[in-house]
């Protein structure tokens, strides 16, 4: 417990503050944007839209990705920490197996054998151009449908979390949140979907 507590200590410290984005050259022109304290609180719908903005952009660029995830977080009031921790999901130790999974999946999407393309032939760039495309439509498809599915995760859990419960119950008239039937559930489940494509539709 506290070597996992230690691991846990040194992957907040390893994260951006505040201070440091707002120095980077390319946030200079928003600094003061970075800065607002609703970025940096932890609530729960902005939470959702941050972690959702990280998954995003972790699939999405190959680099810059917390800068850039730290601007779009201004352009939608989403958590900033919750936004740059999500980015880590690649990072140089697993960036060999998401690339490979995502050209799996793009493979697949497109209708390409995956073993015709890696026994392309026709020089470097032929192979490369082969080789990309399926991997860049997986890793769209990785970008696309992580940030809807975390933002859909972060909201279902808290539906269940304290007092958030009673929140999203009273919007659709629910009265005993304390025995919920397994139809009020499904009510629930249905509810924050509905938020969740309005987020991204």
């Amino acid at each position: 417990t506290h070597k996992s507590l230690h691991w846990v200590d040194r992957f907040y410290k390893s994260l951006p503050c505040r201070d440091s984005l707002a120095a980077h050259p390319w946030l200079r022109p928003i600094a003061n944007r970075l800065l607002a304290p609703q970025l940096w609180h932890f609530q729960h719908e902005s939470v959702a839209r941050g972690v959702a903005i990280g998954t995003f952009w972790a699939f999405a660029i190959p680099a810059a990705q917390i800068v850039v995830s730290a601007a779009h977080c201004t352009t939608c009031r989403a958590n900033i920490p919750a936004a740059a921790a999500m980015t880590m999901i690649t990072n140089p130790f697993t960036i060999g197996f998401w690339l490979w999974l995502a050209y799996q999946a793009g493979a697949l999407a497109l209708g390409v054998p995956a073993d015709a393309v890696l026994a392309t032939n026709g020089g470097a760039s032929s192979w490369l151009g082969k080789f990309g495309w399926p991997t860049v439509m997986g890793m769209c498809m990785f970008a696309l449908g992580g940030a809807v599915l975390s933002y859909v995760g972060v909201k279902l859990n808290g539906v269940y979390a304290s007092g958030l419960k009673g929140d999203y119950a009273e919007k659709i008239g629910i009265i005993n949140v304390r025995r919920l039937t397994s139809q009020n559930r499904l009510q629930l489940y249905s509810y924050v979907i509905t938020e969740a494509k309005g987020q991204f539709l």
